[in-house]
């Protein structure tokens, strides 16, 4: 399983340009893995992101993000309530798709992620994470602007051959 937050830092709601959602569908597709999105937000506002995504996609890109499939990991904005829920949410979706907590590749873009973090049993830091999911995290990442993103979406297959789904 991969679980990621693309959530805006600026609270603006989940955001992912058409480049980050290529590479997380072939980072899932190469690991045969199921895709949870963390997010303060609806399944409707992930699939808006989404849907903006594919219309900045160029034409022979857009087949390919089509019906990209995703569970959707409910986070609070309350951040003691987020560190309480986070890994029993984890749990839930580990037990509904067979999966474990050690074959889970997390990545985290903001430092709300620090509780998915801790459980997964690879975990990715962006520097917009913070101090506390970077110093967590397997392997760290420039910042989301800087294409941090993009370098760990890259990152996992050759980072997870054999241990996510």
């Amino acid at each position: 399983m991969i679980v990621i937050d693309f959530d805006s830092i600026d609270g603006c709601g989940p955001a992912i340009s058409s480049t980050e959602l290529s590479l997380l569908r072939k980072a899932a597709d190469a690991l045969d893995a199921i895709i949870a999105i963390a997010t303060e937000h609806t399944r409707q506002d992930v699939a808006r992101a989404f849907a903006q995504a594919r219309r900045d996609a160029h034409d022979e890109a857009e087949n390919e993000l089509a019906k990209l499939e995703f569970d959707l990991m409910t986070l609070s904005q309350d951040e003691p309530t987020a560190q309480r829920t986070a890994p029993a949410l984890l749990a839930e979706l580990c037990r509904a798709h067979r999966a474990t907590f050690s074959s889970t590749v997390a990545v985290a873009t903001r430092p709300q992620d620090l509780p998915i973090v801790l459980e997964a049993g690879i975990a990715f830091a962006l520097e917009d994470a913070g101090p506390a999911c970077m110093n967590a995290a397997d392997l760290r990442f420039p910042a989301r602007a800087a294409g941090g993103l993009a370098e760990a979406l890259r990152a996992i297959p050759a980072a997870c051959a054999g241990t996510a789904s």
